[in-house]
Protein backbone atom coordinates (compact mmCIF):
# COMPACT_ATOMS: atom_id res chain seq x y z
CA UNK A 1 0.00 0.00 0.00
CA UNK A 2 1.18 3.29 -0.91
CA UNK A 3 1.39 6.29 1.47
CA UNK A 4 -1.35 7.94 -0.35
CA UNK A 5 -3.53 5.32 -0.04
CA UNK A 6 -2.34 4.76 3.84
CA UNK A 7 -3.16 7.93 4.51
CA UNK A 8 -6.76 8.01 3.37
CA UNK A 9 -7.20 4.57 4.86
CA UNK A 10 -6.16 6.17 8.44
CA UNK A 11 -8.67 9.16 7.95
CA UNK A 12 -11.65 6.90 7.14
CA UNK A 13 -10.96 4.61 10.27
CA UNK A 14 -10.96 7.07 12.40
CA UNK A 15 -14.57 6.91 13.80
CA UNK A 16 -16.43 10.21 15.65
CA UNK A 17 -14.41 13.00 17.66
CA UNK A 18 -15.52 13.56 21.34
CA UNK A 19 -17.15 17.03 19.77
CA UNK A 20 -18.95 15.09 17.30
CA UNK A 21 -19.84 12.43 19.77
CA UNK A 22 -21.45 14.80 22.00
CA UNK A 23 -23.63 16.81 19.55
CA UNK A 24 -25.19 13.23 18.56
CA UNK A 25 -26.05 12.57 22.20
CA UNK A 26 -27.17 15.66 22.63
CA UNK A 27 -29.61 15.66 19.42
CA UNK A 28 -30.95 12.38 20.60
CA UNK A 29 -31.34 12.98 24.19
CA UNK A 30 -33.36 16.55 22.64
CA UNK A 31 -35.55 14.24 20.97
CA UNK A 32 -35.97 11.34 23.28
CA UNK A 33 -37.22 14.14 25.41
CA UNK A 34 -39.46 15.78 23.16
CA UNK A 35 -41.05 12.48 22.70
CA UNK A 36 -41.57 11.77 25.88
CA UNK A 37 -43.04 14.97 27.23
CA UNK A 38 -45.78 14.41 24.17
CA UNK A 39 -46.52 10.83 24.97
CA UNK A 40 -46.49 12.39 28.58
CA UNK A 41 -49.30 14.76 27.57
CA UNK A 42 -51.31 12.38 25.54
CA UNK A 43 -51.34 10.33 28.40
CA UNK A 44 -52.39 12.77 31.11
CA UNK A 45 -54.97 14.36 28.42
CA UNK A 46 -56.41 10.59 27.99
CA UNK A 47 -56.84 9.60 31.31
CA UNK A 48 -58.52 13.39 32.48
CA UNK A 49 -60.62 12.58 29.48
CA UNK A 50 -61.47 9.15 30.94
CA UNK A 51 -62.15 10.26 34.17
CA UNK A 52 -64.33 13.22 32.69
CA UNK A 53 -66.37 10.95 30.74
CA UNK A 54 -66.63 7.85 33.42
CA UNK A 55 -67.85 10.69 36.03
CA UNK A 56 -70.57 12.19 33.64
CA UNK A 57 -71.69 8.76 32.79
CA UNK A 58 -71.97 7.58 36.82
CA UNK A 59 -73.25 10.59 37.92
CA UNK A 60 -75.84 10.34 34.77
CA UNK A 61 -77.02 6.86 35.61
CA UNK A 62 -77.57 7.21 39.37
CA UNK A 63 -79.93 10.51 38.42
CA UNK A 64 -81.59 8.41 35.69
CA UNK A 65 -82.07 5.25 38.08
CA UNK A 66 -83.62 7.40 41.15
CA UNK A 67 -86.03 9.98 38.68
CA UNK A 68 -87.61 6.62 37.34
CA UNK A 69 -87.85 5.10 40.43
CA UNK A 70 -89.73 7.95 42.03
CA UNK A 71 -92.07 8.49 39.26
CA UNK A 72 -93.23 5.30 39.41
CA UNK A 73 -93.92 4.79 42.88
CA UNK A 74 -96.69 5.96 45.09
CA UNK A 75 -95.36 5.86 49.22
CA UNK A 76 -91.95 6.88 49.98
CA UNK A 77 -89.94 7.15 53.24
CA UNK A 78 -86.91 9.71 53.11
CA UNK A 79 -84.84 10.29 56.13
CA UNK A 80 -81.93 13.07 55.89
CA UNK A 81 -79.15 13.47 58.82
CA UNK A 82 -79.64 14.46 62.01
CA UNK A 83 -81.02 17.89 62.44
CA UNK A 84 -81.26 18.63 59.06
CA UNK A 85 -84.59 20.85 58.16
CA UNK A 86 -87.00 19.90 55.54
CA UNK A 87 -86.27 22.54 53.16
CA UNK A 88 -82.65 23.29 53.84
CA UNK A 89 -80.73 22.82 50.24
CA UNK A 90 -77.65 22.69 52.27
CA UNK A 91 -77.43 19.37 53.59
CA UNK A 92 -74.61 17.40 52.19
CA UNK A 93 -76.69 14.11 51.90
CA UNK A 94 -79.68 12.09 52.14
CA UNK A 95 -79.18 9.12 55.33
CA UNK A 96 -82.26 6.92 52.94
CA UNK A 97 -85.00 7.33 50.70
CA UNK A 98 -87.28 4.16 50.03
CA UNK A 99 -89.84 4.82 47.17
CA UNK A 100 -92.38 2.07 46.08
CA UNK A 101 -95.82 0.64 46.16
CA UNK A 102 -97.67 -0.65 49.01
CA UNK A 103 -100.30 -3.39 48.01
CA UNK A 104 -102.82 -5.81 50.26
CA UNK A 105 -104.81 -4.62 52.68
CA UNK A 106 -104.86 -6.97 55.37
CA UNK A 107 -101.52 -8.32 54.53
CA UNK A 108 -99.64 -5.34 53.26
CA UNK A 109 -96.39 -6.23 51.55
CA UNK A 110 -94.14 -3.42 49.75
CA UNK A 111 -92.72 -3.59 46.30
CA UNK A 112 -89.97 -1.08 45.35
CA UNK A 113 -86.24 0.73 45.89
CA UNK A 114 -83.98 1.90 48.43
CA UNK A 115 -81.18 4.45 48.15
CA UNK A 116 -78.64 4.61 50.92
CA UNK A 117 -75.64 7.24 51.35
CA UNK A 118 -72.47 5.60 53.14
CA UNK A 119 -70.77 7.55 55.87
CA UNK A 120 -68.35 10.20 54.46
CA UNK A 121 -64.29 9.67 54.12
CA UNK A 122 -61.78 12.15 55.21
CA UNK A 123 -61.93 13.63 51.75
CA UNK A 124 -66.01 14.39 52.35
CA UNK A 125 -66.79 11.53 49.78
CA UNK A 126 -69.12 8.91 50.27
CA UNK A 127 -70.87 5.96 48.20
CA UNK A 128 -74.69 5.77 47.11
CA UNK A 129 -75.91 2.28 47.25
CA UNK A 130 -79.38 0.72 46.06
CA UNK A 131 -81.19 -2.44 47.50
CA UNK A 132 -84.19 -3.59 45.51
CA UNK A 133 -87.15 -4.90 47.63
CA UNK A 134 -90.09 -7.47 46.50
CA UNK A 135 -92.61 -8.45 48.45
CA UNK A 136 -91.64 -7.53 51.75
CA UNK A 137 -93.95 -7.77 54.58
CA UNK A 138 -95.40 -4.11 55.83
CA UNK A 139 -95.67 -5.47 59.60
CA UNK A 140 -95.73 -2.10 61.06
CA UNK A 141 -95.54 1.06 59.35
CA UNK A 142 -93.24 1.96 55.89
CA UNK A 143 -90.98 3.66 58.24
CA UNK A 144 -90.25 0.69 60.22
CA UNK A 145 -89.79 -1.32 56.76
CA UNK A 146 -87.64 1.36 55.15
CA UNK A 147 -85.51 1.53 58.79
CA UNK A 148 -84.88 -1.93 59.09
CA UNK A 149 -84.23 -2.15 54.73
CA UNK A 150 -81.72 0.59 55.87
CA UNK A 151 -79.77 -1.69 58.08
CA UNK A 152 -79.50 -4.67 55.99
CA UNK A 153 -77.27 -2.30 53.19
CA UNK A 154 -75.36 -0.30 55.68
CA UNK A 155 -74.73 -3.78 57.65
CA UNK A 156 -72.87 -4.39 54.15
CA UNK A 157 -70.95 -1.12 53.67
CA UNK A 158 -67.54 -3.12 54.24
CA UNK A 159 -68.45 -5.80 52.11
CA UNK A 160 -66.00 -5.43 48.60
CA UNK A 161 -67.57 -6.01 46.43
CA UNK A 162 -70.74 -4.59 47.59
CA UNK A 163 -73.64 -6.17 46.04
CA UNK A 164 -75.71 -2.54 46.44
CA UNK A 165 -72.99 -0.51 44.89
CA UNK A 166 -74.53 2.72 42.42
CA UNK A 167 -72.46 5.28 42.48
CA UNK A 168 -69.22 6.70 44.08
CA UNK A 169 -67.29 9.98 44.59
CA UNK A 170 -70.58 11.85 45.75
CA UNK A 171 -69.83 14.45 47.40
CA UNK A 172 -73.60 15.81 47.95
CA UNK A 173 -77.01 13.56 47.77
CA UNK A 174 -79.99 14.93 47.95
CA UNK A 175 -83.93 13.76 47.69
CA UNK A 176 -86.39 15.69 49.48
CA UNK A 177 -89.65 17.22 48.68
CA UNK A 178 -89.57 20.20 46.50
CA UNK A 179 -88.73 22.99 49.32
CA UNK A 180 -90.40 25.16 46.13
CA UNK A 181 -93.53 23.16 45.94
CA UNK A 182 -96.56 23.33 47.53
CA UNK A 183 -97.72 19.87 47.84
CA UNK A 184 -96.10 19.68 51.42
CA UNK A 185 -97.19 21.41 54.58
CA UNK A 186 -94.40 20.80 57.29
CA UNK A 187 -96.19 22.71 59.89
CA UNK A 188 -99.27 20.48 59.25
CA UNK A 189 -97.71 17.38 58.01
CA UNK A 190 -99.54 17.28 55.09
CA UNK A 191 -99.45 16.58 51.67
CA UNK A 192 -101.33 16.75 48.54
CA UNK A 193 -101.13 15.00 45.01
CA UNK A 194 -98.99 15.09 43.03
CA UNK A 195 -96.16 15.31 45.54
CA UNK A 196 -92.94 16.53 44.05
CA UNK A 197 -89.71 15.49 44.59
CA UNK A 198 -86.44 16.94 44.03
CA UNK A 199 -82.78 15.22 43.26
CA UNK A 200 -79.31 16.24 43.55
CA UNK A 201 -76.20 15.21 43.17
CA UNK A 202 -72.75 16.28 43.02
CA UNK A 203 -69.64 13.82 42.26
CA UNK A 204 -65.90 14.92 42.21
CA UNK A 205 -63.08 12.84 40.81
CA UNK A 206 -59.25 13.55 40.96
CA UNK A 207 -57.86 13.24 37.67
CA UNK A 208 -54.12 13.26 36.57
CA UNK A 209 -51.58 15.35 38.95
CA UNK A 210 -53.94 18.83 40.41
CA UNK A 211 -56.26 18.20 37.98
CA UNK A 212 -60.15 17.73 39.46
CA UNK A 213 -63.58 17.40 37.93
CA UNK A 214 -66.74 18.48 39.75
CA UNK A 215 -70.02 17.37 37.84
CA UNK A 216 -73.25 18.18 39.58
CA UNK A 217 -77.11 17.33 38.46
CA UNK A 218 -80.34 18.28 39.90
CA UNK A 219 -83.49 17.74 38.72
CA UNK A 220 -87.53 17.23 39.50
CA UNK A 221 -90.03 14.73 39.44
CA UNK A 222 -93.25 13.81 40.36
CA UNK A 223 -95.12 11.09 42.02
CA UNK A 224 -97.08 10.11 39.10
CA UNK A 225 -99.12 7.53 40.80
CA UNK A 226 -101.73 8.86 43.25
CA UNK A 227 -100.68 8.75 47.13
CA UNK A 228 -103.29 7.38 49.45
CA UNK A 229 -101.27 6.34 52.60
CA UNK A 230 -99.23 7.51 54.94
CA UNK A 231 -95.53 8.71 54.05
CA UNK A 232 -92.40 9.26 56.09
CA UNK A 233 -90.25 12.57 56.04
CA UNK A 234 -87.57 12.07 58.73
CA UNK A 235 -89.34 9.25 60.49
CA UNK A 236 -92.48 11.94 60.64
CA UNK A 237 -96.00 10.32 58.94
CA UNK A 238 -97.32 12.97 56.89
CA UNK A 239 -100.97 12.66 55.75
CA UNK A 240 -102.77 13.67 52.90
CA UNK A 241 -104.85 16.70 52.96
CA UNK A 242 -108.62 16.16 52.35
CA UNK A 243 -110.62 19.04 50.71
CA UNK A 244 -112.34 20.06 53.90
CA UNK A 245 -108.83 20.39 55.90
Amino acid sequence: MNSKNELSYKLNDRGLSLVELIVAISIGVIVSASIAALLTFSIRMYRNESVNTSMQYELQTNLNMMMDEIMGASTMVVEQNTGVALTDTGKPYTKFAMFGKVTGSSTKKFTGVIFVSSPADSDNKFKIYMNRIKDKDVTSTISALANAEYSTVSGAFATNPNPYLLGENATQFIIQPDPDAHSFDATEKTYTNPIEVKVELLFERNGWGTKKYSKHVDDITYLRNKVTDSIYIDGVPYNIKKKDD
